[in-house]
Order: C-alpha cells, then sequence, then structure tokens
C-alpha cells in the first residue's frame, strides 16, 4: 500500500492519498487536524476508497481531491507508479 500526504489547501486538514493493492483502488483521507490530536472519532472529514476498486484512475482521485487539495503532475505519475508496481 502506498501512502503520500499531499498539501492541502486549508492548514486545518491533513490529505493522505495513495493506492491499496488488496481492493484495486486509490483511496483519500482528508483528515481535521484539530480532531486528530484530540484522537476524537470524527476525525475524518471524507475517506473514500475503501471498497473494490472504487477509485481505480488517478483522474478519478483528482477530481475528489481538487475540493481540498491540488494532486500536482508529479505526485499523479508517482501514483501511477504505485499501481503499476501493485505497492
Amino acid at each position: 500500500m502506498s501512502r503520500h500526504e499531499i498539501p492541502g489547501f486549508s492548514l486545518a486538514n491533513k490529505i493522505v492519498i495513495g493506492w491499496d493493492p488488496p481492493l484495486q483502488t486509490f483511496f483519500v483521507q482528508v483528515i481535521d487536524r484539530k480532531a486528530e490530536l484530540a484522537d476524537r472519532d470524527d476525525k475524518f472529514i471524507l475517506w473514500l476508497g475503501t471498497s473494490l476498486r472504487e477509485i481505480y484512475e488517478v483522474e478519478q482521485l483528482a477530481r475528489v481531491v481538487s475540493l481540498f487539495a491540488h494532486v500536482t503532475p508529479a505526485m499523479r505519475a508517482t501514483l501511477y507508479a504505485d499501481k503499476d508496481e501493485a505497492r
């Protein structure tokens, strides 16, 4: 499984994206940093990519993430490589 933290539009959020080989899906987690520090159960603002092939293409992932962050061309290439190498 790959896992990459990318800068978000808001410093209040942590954005984590990556590839999950067993589920064959990309995933995104948008986490409220304050809630995370307090170890609250409601720390996830968004968590997608938990079902089989839910987000199969990088472009799909980038569209979802676009509400919270920009997926750079370099990160897109990294994500494609993660998928190709089944990390």
